[in-house]
């Protein structure tokens, strides 16, 4: 009869399992991983999350950021109040903790979803293409309480 002893096995899944009731340092992770997504849209890409291109200016915009001198840093950047103000934020609520991704300025949530007079310029949102890389930084965080940059 052969005899196997699991007790380290078992031991490893209660580790596991422990780690990941705790997500906390893996939501700081993705957070700060999309904060720099976003801030890259905004500086150079200048496209959505999903890979749309943003509206070009109203002419009267252009020509104004034009008057100012600033009108070669493109959409969404004025003066870098906005790019200064993406955030990440994680909380304990709920069974594994929340991520909140965004910006506490007043104007922010017209340059994401656009008004009456002014298209939407999605900057925040998930990028599905991201999502393997997030994958990862939880399994290893699960696996061996680290993850590694990728």
């Amino acid at each position: 009869m052969l005899e196997v002893d699991l007790s380290l096995v078992l031991n490893e899944i209660g580790m596991m399992l422990q780690r990941s009731q705790n997500l906390q340092p893996v939501l700081a992770r993705i957070g700060a991983s999309e904060v720099e997504n976003v801030r890259e849209r905004i500086q150079s890409e200048k496209d959505s999350p999903w890979g749309n291109p943003w509206e070009p200016w109203a002419d009267s915009t252009a020509k104004s950021r034009k008057r100012k001198g600033n009108d070669a840093l493109g959409l969404l950047f004025d003066e870098g109040d906005l790019l200064r103000s993406i955030r990440a934020e994680t909380h304990l609520y709920g069974p594994h903790g929340t991520l909140d991704i965004g910006s506490d300025l007043d104007y922010a949530l017209y340059l994401q979803d656009g008004t009456e007079y002014m298209p939407a310029r999605p900057f925040l949102g998930w990028n599905t293409h991201t999502f393997p890389f997030y994958e990862l930084i939880l399994a290893e965080w699960v696996e061996f309480g680290t993850s590694r940059d990728a």
